[in-house]
């Protein structure tokens, strides 16, 4: 699960500059984000924000996103956005205290974080590609994700030359048995591992059947 930092100002004497009707709308259009992003919030690894005050608005904080994301060969960029440009359909907008659909709205505006993500993950599948092609006398390898159950935890990304190398590496890195169970690697801390960061291989994903 991707991480929301917001940074809250604080005044000389301690006090935050933030009301929290303003934290309530960040943190409720942040999730709203990861949600209506779908398969593409799988590349998001943290929403950062940080409220802001502009020389046009003095003593009025207002929230500037950075949204970071990272590619099928772990380079990590982030796409950002702020509070003066979540007016009606990206306008300019002179309200510091947008609500939290006013937020995912200019967020997930297919300008914005879609265009974004897209564009990011095409530029990384070329460079995996011009990756492996140059090493292939060296082996093949792929990209891996590992996820810690703990949300504390950071994400760890590496890479594997076939999908038992990868898991070979997981059960070492939790001191584990291998070939692992999957008791073993739910009770050593892991949520699941991904190949290509976005497919996962372990556990075995669970497949709901509709009948």
């Amino acid at each position: 699960m991707p991480k929301i930092n917001v940074h809250v100002p604080v005044g000389p004497n301690g006090e935050e500059l933030v009301e929290p009707g303003q934290l309530r709308a960040v943190y409720s259009g942040s999730r709203e984000v990861l949600r209506r992003l779908g398969k593409l919030a799988s590349v998001v690894t943290q929403i950062r924000v940080e409220f802001v005050c502009r020389s046009h608005t003095p003593g009025v904080y207002g929230p500037a996103f950075q949204v970071y994301c990272v590619d099928q060969v772990g380079k990590e960029s982030w796409h950002g956005a702020s509070w003066e440009f979540m007016g009606p359909r990206g306008t300019r907008s002179k309200n510091p205290t947008p609500s939290a659909k006013r937020i995912a709205d200019r967020l997930c505006e297919e300008s914005c974080l879609p265009y974004f993500i897209r564009g990011l993950l095409t530029r990384g599948a070329k460079e995996l590609a011009r990756t492996n092609t140059t090493s292939k006398d060296l082996g093949k390898t792929d990209g891996f994700r590992l996820e810690s159950s703990d949300p504390q935890k950071d994400v760890d990304f590496f890479a594997a030359d076939s999908r038992e190398g990868a898991l070979a590496l997981v059960a070492g890195a939790l001191n584990i048995p291998h070939p692992m169970t999957e008791e073993a690697f739910l009770a050593a801390g892991g949520k699941a591992v991904y190949a290509n960061f976005t497919n996962q291989i372990f556990p075995p994903a669970k497949v709901t059947t509709v009948t």
